[in-house]
């Protein structure tokens, strides 16, 4: 078996090009909500990465930040409204959820 050398930024490339394809031929602009509990530093970086990377294949978005400290009861009541929400297309929970345990 010979070693590949795989390239990481060329297959990241390849895969944005597709998917910014395939959601242009869409009828209609994607939405996805990102859900975060807390101020940690690191989950507030992975979500505005998330956000660009939505950006760039043409994916609308918007981050919803819960306090931290708040419940599992009210997380998935947020969960329940935006999933009843028409404009909604996606949710994404950004763990760790702080009290989540």
């Amino acid at each position: 078996m010979s070693a590949r050398v795989l390239d990481g930024r060329l297959a990241s490339a390849e895969l944005v090009a597709s998917l910014s394809d395939r959601v242009a031929r869409l009828s209609f602009t994607p939405k996805l909500t990102f859900v975060r509990v807390g101020d940690d530093p690191a989950s507030a970086y992975y979500v505005r990465s998330k956000e660009r990377l939505a950006a760039k294949v043409g994916i609308t978005s918007e981050t919803r930040v819960l306090p931290e400290g708040t419940g599992q009861p009210a997380l998935l009541d947020l969960i329940g409204r935006l999933n009843e929400d028409e404009d909604v297309d996606g949710i994404l929970v950004q763990l760790p959820a702080p009290g989540m345990d």
